[in-house]
């Protein structure tokens, strides 16, 4: 009975509890939304660093982390592979050589670290294969002799992208509907050669002029870029002997993975055809990846491995990428703290519209307790009034979210503003949210706490009524 007068109570007022189921409502579909956006992000660098960069685990020399010495390696490493293989809860594991050296070509040259490997086995634990832009060569050409794979941002830097507005870019143009005011202004461009990207978006600035913007810009150059894929890479590093040593390669193909630094700072290459060159005998690696079937377990298998191989180094992900680790088991904390806070903003306005309740009936709420009604009846009654309240903005305000989340999640949030940012820090400049569904139970108990205390004031308030003042009020 009290269940169903307290829910017929809330509706005695309907345009004021709808205020507040409103408020509830938006409340929680933001901070819903919010806490989906980052968690989104982090996953997906998280993703980004497990399956293209570093996998789950990593065995080294135990000397070779502190200097990167060619010699460092892991002596016997297709025994340890093999073995490894064999473990139940690892679903895959490749072997790498790493070198520092300089790639040049023509007066270009950058730093980079060389990432020797089996093609096959790297498919295995890493998805570089699939990141391979259209256009600009295949995995398949590894096996090829003297080929190479870099990141766009390393492409970039050596001058190997390049800018030039051919007849058939402007047909392009015209195809995704372009002003013809633009590609008037375009004119003066037409094939005309542009070696890299900040002269060619300095030169659209000053011939566009006031109809230069992002959306303009980045049309322009996605049809105009192309790669120079006969361009000759000179890679030179010291080797196993200790003497200088060049090699060249052509590209087999240029990668993208929304990691600008990572873009930068490696290249891969067929381990097989480099140990010759690099002098390392066959079956040595510098490093051995390693990736599981549930990455929940990889604190436990990095300690069962590092007492297995206790002359190599065995260290995890969260070792090596310490403060995504901390992201990922802090975060859900945060949301948590994030939510409390705003159902006590939101918990304001349930205790004003309570006490107004309250205020109103004060007359019937004397003459409950005057026919024998006992105030915990009265107080679980106030207090239930609340309880709807709140559960129905947030049970609505949760599904309103779970919609929107499931819809950004399906079709992204491309970050246009900060998009080059959030690349330069490993992030992806599209995001798509998610939350793990345990969030909408914590969620729920906060919800139905916040009605519980925003009710405790209110309640006391009509406990504190005489019954015989209350009747005699009109």
């Amino acid at each position: 009975m009290i269940w169903k007068t307290s829910w017929k109570n809330i509706w005695r007022n309907k345009t004021r509890s709808l205020v507040v189921i409103i408020s509830v409502t938006l409340g929680v579909v933001g901070g819903l939304f919010y806490a989906a956006f980052i968690d989104g992000m982090i996953k997906q660098r998280i993703d980004n660093v497990l399956n293209n960069e570093i996998g789950h685990i990593q065995i080294h020399n135990k000397d070779f982390r502190s200097n990167n010495e060619i010699i460092r390696t892991i002596p016997e490493g297709d025994k340890v592979i093999n073995e490894l293989k064999n473990d139940p809860e690892i679903q895959a594991v490749s072997g790498r050589l790493l070198i520092n050296g300089m790639l040049g070509v023509d007066a270009k040259n950058s730093g980079i670290q060389m990432l020797a490997v089996d093609p096959e086995n790297e498919k295995t634990i890493s998805g570089i294969y699939q990141k391979i832009i259209p256009g600009t060569g295949s995995w398949d050409k590894i096996n090829l002799k003297n080929k190479i794979y870099i990141g766009e941002e390393l492409a970039k830097n050596l001058n190997i992208i390049n800018y030039n507005i051919r007849d058939n870019v402007f047909d392009s143009l015209r195809e995704i509907e372009v002003s013809e005011e633009v590609l008037q202004k375009l004119e003066p461009l037409r094939n005309k050669r542009f070696k890299n990207e900040k002269i060619f978006i300095r030169e659209l600035k000053e011939t566009l002029k006031s109809s230069y913007n992002n959306s303009v810009k980045n049309q322009i150059m996605n049809n105009a870029r192309y790669y120079r894929k006969r361009a000759k890479l000179i890679f030179s590093f010291v080797n196993a002997d200790s003497s200088q040593t060049s090699v060249a390669y052509r590209i087999g193909g240029i990668y993208k993975i929304n990691n600008t630094l990572f873009e930068k700072s490696y290249a891969f290459i067929n381990a097989n055809q480099f140990r010759k060159m690099a002098e390392i005998p066959k079956g040595q690696y510098h490093q051995i990846v390693v990736k599981l079937k549930d990455s929940e377990k990889c604190t436990i298998i990095k300690k069962q491995l590092a007492n297995k191989y206790s002359s190599l180094e065995v260290i995890s992900w969260k070792d090596i990428q310490a403060d995504m680790a901390f992201m990922k088991d802090f975060m859900g904390i945060m949301y948590n703290i994030f939510m409390v806070f705003i159902l006590a903003a939101l918990s304001f306005g349930i205790i004003n519209t309570m006490l107004m309740a309250v205020m109103e009936r004060t007359k019937e709420l004397g003459m409950l307790t005057a026919i024998g009604m006992n105030r915990k009846k009265v107080f679980k009654m106030i207090m239930l009034e609340s309880v709807f309240l709140s559960l129905s903005g947030g049970v609505v305000g949760m599904i309103l979210g779970k919609i929107l989340i499931a819809w950004t999640n399906h079709t992204g949030i491309y970050l246009a503003g900060v998009g080059e940012g959030m690349e330069s820090l490993g992030f992806s400049a599209i995001c798509y949210p998610s939350i793990n569904d345990t969030f909408f139970i914590n969620l729920t108990i906060l919800v139905i706490i916040t009605g519980i205390l925003s009710a405790i004031y209110p309640a006391y308030k009509a406990l504190k009524l005489n019954p015989a003042d209350a009747l005699r009020t009109d």
